[in-house]
């Protein structure tokens, strides 16, 4: 799962803000409501960038970002569950991403709530509790950088 989690670090920096590509990201901008990492209320630097990914294997990952750091919330694209307009999905892990340091993939238990990122506005809620204690994240995006 480091590998995975290295190549979505590696992927998001790399992909422009406004493109879905060939790997299956979708990046929207908006407003974070809420970062919590490792208990700790980080919201003051979320990022108004969020981006799913889902890599060739079925892994899916929503990355929120605070400064240079990614946060990513994985699971399993045959997982989700869709109702309506909103998808949920289990998280079996948290993903954390930084320049220059080995990523690191926590187990967790927890689960992500989206809206369809392809409309004009969506709520995307994860929540995951780790040993190293509980990830949460909120964003409200604006219009879809992909259109």
């Amino acid at each position: 799962m480091r590998l995975l989690a290295a190549v979505a670090a590696l992927l998001c920096l790399a992909a422009p803000a406004s493109a879905q590509d060939a790997q299956g990201a979708t990046s929207v901008r908006g407003s974070c409501t809420k970062l919590v990492l490792a208990g700790e209320d980080a919201v003051g630097s979320c990022g108004g960038k969020l981006t799913r990914m889902t890599l060739p294997d079925g892994a899916l990952f929503l990355i929120f970002t605070s400064g240079q750091t990614m946060i990513g919330f994985s699971g399993r694209v045959a997982d989700e569950h869709a109702q309506g307009d909103e998808t949920t999905w289990p998280v079996g892990f948290v993903n954390i991403g930084a320049p220059g340091a080995e990523p690191n993939a926590i187990p967790a238990r927890g689960s992500c709530r989206s809206g369809d990122l392809n409309r004009a506005s969506a709520a995307i809620v994860c929540s995951a509790t780790t040993a190293q204690g509980a990830f949460e994240a909120a964003f409200r995006s604006g219009r879809s950088t992909n259109r």
